[in-house]
């Protein structure tokens, strides 16, 4: 959505008097009745929400990030298997080890 307003801060004749926001719209679903069947997301229990664009998609990007940090984590510690706690001294190299985990997925 774009909307115009007055700029209030506006002390100069270079300075635009009326203003564009940005605004985005989302909506936030309860877990258990969030559906991609409807476009709404969800019918009963939401909160709609508008904010600026810019801090929505600093949020957002934020959020992504932070959730692929957390699965590239969860992957390293639970599912690559690159700890040597054998004892043996075979060189073992555990950044090679974590990269070919990784390149494997």
């Amino acid at each position: 959505h774009h909307m115009q307003q007055w700029n209030a801060e506006a002390d100069g004749e270079d300075e635009p008097k009326i203003q564009t926001k940005r605004l985005v719209r989302f909506r936030l679903c309860p877990s258990d009745s969030c559906t991609y069947a409807d476009a709404s997301g969800c019918s009963s229990g939401y909160g709609d929400y508008i904010i600026d664009l810019n801090i929505f998609l600093e949020a957002y990007w934020e959020n992504k990030l932070e959730m692929q940090e957390w699965q590239c984590e969860y992957t390293r510690i639970n599912e690559c298997g690159c700890d040597d706690d054998d004892g043996k001294d075979d060189n073992f190299n555990e950044e090679s080890c974590q990269y070919a985990c990784f390149m494997d997925r």
